[in-house]
């Protein structure tokens, strides 16, 4: 049963916003809830510069394994991929196969790298994530299927706070706010879509306008 809390949460993100990556924001919220993750905790650090470097060394583990996965269009999303931001630990990545994602045969393969299996993604209900939890930092692996356009908006998102400094500053504030008025990972995750959908909506408007 959902508490008086998280549905007073919902209630606010609803006023405000009716979809979030191509699914309505009570999914989104109904989703988060459902989720299975490890106890790795959410305490915020100051942005680190091994994190791209953590990515790109994972990068290159995640290639290796492509004959079997055929992975493609791997990329360093979140907040760890972010300059000046801070975060948690744990670095995410969105990687496509022609595989279903959650198939035995690629859950056998991430096994391989260390990755566990915990059902989809909080990205899109259509996606699974791995964890790879060692012991200074997590791997994150939002895998999708190649036919869906499920990490569009993710990818945008990122690239519209690297081109504008003003809206990391925005949106590491909001966190900030988040987290010291969270007292879990799903109140401090239902949070952040407010601030998350209005910095998208901006970064939409910043993508018609660049394009020719």
């Amino acid at each position: 049963m959902i508490n008086l809390h998280y549905l007073t949460l919902l209630k606010r993100l609803k006023h405000r916003h009716e979809h979030l990556n191509g699914e309505a924001v009570e999914t989104k919220f109904l989703h988060l809830l459902s989720l299975k993750m490890p106890d790795v905790g959410f305490d915020q650090l100051p942005y680190n510069p091994q994190w791209p470097q953590w990515f790109a060394h994972e990068r290159r583990c995640l290639v290796e394994q492509s004959n079997t996965l055929k992975l493609a269009e791997i990329q360093h999303i979140g907040s760890t991929s972010i300059p000046s931001m801070c975060s948690k630990n744990i670095i995410d990545i969105a990687a496509k196969t022609p595989y279903e994602p959650d198939d035995i045969h690629v859950q056998s393969a991430l096994a391989q790298l260390g990755y566990t299996f915990y059902g989809r993604s909080p990205i899109h209900t259509q996606c699974s994530w791995y964890w790879k939890v060692e012991s200074r930092k997590c791997y994150v692996l939002h895998l999708a299927h190649h036919a869906l356009p499920c990490f569009s908006e993710a990818i945008l998102f990122r690239n519209y706070l690297n081109s504008n400094k003003k809206q990391i500053a925005k949106y590491q504030k909001f966190k900030d706010h988040a987290f010291a008025s969270s007292s879990d990972m799903l109140s401090y995750s239902v949070r952040k879509i407010d601030i998350y959908c209005d910095i998208l909506n901006d970064a939409k408007r910043w993508l018609a306008t660049a394009k020719p």
